[in-house]
């Protein structure tokens, strides 16, 4: 028997083939159908907790504003897809974002995924940022509570979570920033309790605060500092240094001895071959060195966190290593992207220089480098690219 993956709507099929069938749909259910592939899954070499993935999938829904759609265009262009890579653990992802969302879409926006889906485990709601200052905050506190009402009515068996109004420097409906601000706190603290009391969940941003460090011109999206808070906080939940460099350690499965000259060569070369590489090119200075620094740094650390959601255990409720050998391989991805960099001469946006150190980009990056028709004309930068090669 071919092995196929369970459906997250795996019932609604199922009633839907037995009506065409002309069947009675109370004769059968669904778990001997479940039963039957498990037992293939099985036979094909599948573990148990495998299967158990596959026959019990997890289905979240994010509703909410162009926070949300902007997420959801950033995850489909990343190599996880819009699942963010959870799918071998059986998560699917909904991102159900609207620019310009208002509380009163939300219903409507629920109402039109259940016609298609069978309701979610989870429900993530980031909504009320472009409602503030046109109701008063009493009023669409209140609303949001009745709100909330109507959607566990809908959906009974979902767990709701409320996702905190991120602050911003101009709002919409009013030029009083600390006011409106106020309101956003009272807003956040009342439907998180509310929701909190019910059974759900609340996100919490608090190292995003409403100045032009964390917020773009538009007074609303995140900048590129933001970014690296959520670095820092990644980091810190989920990152574990390897026993060797643990204070209460003086040894390890690590070979820190042998390692530390490899990884001391490739930090050289990262940050200070490819930093001075650039200040001796004509109309670049010393501060290539300081662009050098920053865009290696924000590939690093992502190349850590990537690689520790993929191949650590952090899905499984634990923490990923950080030591020797995951920081030289890291270094080593960061090498397309300045490859890639020195030879287009332009400013990368971080998220773009995230994306571009991802580990599935970086080799066909450097390989791209070399070849005659793109190859940059300052000879140092052919000999990095094919270096970088060499080393992948």
């Amino acid at each position: 028997m071919e092995l196929l993956s369970l459906d997250t709507n795996f019932p609604g099929v199922l009633k839907k083939s037995l009506n065409v069938l002309g069947l009675s749909q109370g004769k059968y259910s669904s778990h001997s159908f479940r039963i039957g592939a498990a037992t293939s899954a099985a036979m094909n070499g599948l573990s148990d907790s495998e299967i158990q993935a596959m026959g019990s999938p997890i289905t979240i829904w994010i509703v909410g504003s162009s926070l949300v759609k902007n997420a959801f265009v950033q995850a489909r262009r990343r190599p996880g897809g819009i699942n963010l890579g959870l799918d071998h653990i059986g998560v699917r992802l909904w991102w159900l974002g609207k620019s310009g969302m208002r509380l009163k879409d939300l219903l409507n926006r629920i109402k039109l995924m259940l016609r298609y889906e069978e309701p979610p485990n989870y429900l993530v709601i980031h909504i009320g940022g472009n409602d503030l200052g046109e109701i008063k905050t009493g009023v669409l506190r209140n609303r949001l509570k009745h709100y909330v009402n109507n959607i566990k009515e809908l959906l009974l068996n979902t767990t709701l979570v409320w996702s905190q109004i991120l602050p911003r420097l101009t709002w919409r409906y009013s030029a009083n920033i600390d006011a409106m601000d106020r309101s956003r706190q009272r807003i956040n603290s009342s439907l998180a309790s509310y929701i909190i009391r019910h059974g759900g969940h609340y996100i919490r941003y608090p190292d995003i605060s409403p100045n032009s460090t964390f917020i773009c011109q538009d007074g609303v999206h995140l900048t590129d500092i933001a970014c690296q808070v959520i670095f820092v906080i990644i980091f810190g939940l989920l990152a574990e240094y390897e026993e060797p460099a643990q204070a209460k350690s003086r040894s390890g499965k690590t070979p820190v001895t042998a390692m530390y000259p490899m990884f001391q060569d490739v930090h050289v070369m990262i940050f200070i071959g490819f930093g001075f590489l650039m200040t001796f090119l004509k109309r670049y200075g010393y501060s290539a060195i300081g662009i050098n620094l920053l865009l290696a740094s924000f590939v690093i650390q992502w190349a850590l966190i990537v690689r520790g959601f993929i191949h650590g255990n952090v899905l499984q409720g634990g923490k990923f290593s950080t030591g020797l050998s995951e920081l030289s391989l890291a270094h080593i991805r960061s090498v397309g992207l300045l490859c890639f960099y020195y030879k287009k001469l332009v400013n990368l946006k971080t998220v773009l220089s995230i994306r571009k150190g991802n580990e599935r980009s970086v080799i066909s990056s450097c390989k791209a480098l070399v070849l005659p028709r793109t190859a940059p004309k300052d000879i140092r930068t052919v000999a990095a690219a094919k270096s970088a090669v060499s080393i992948l």
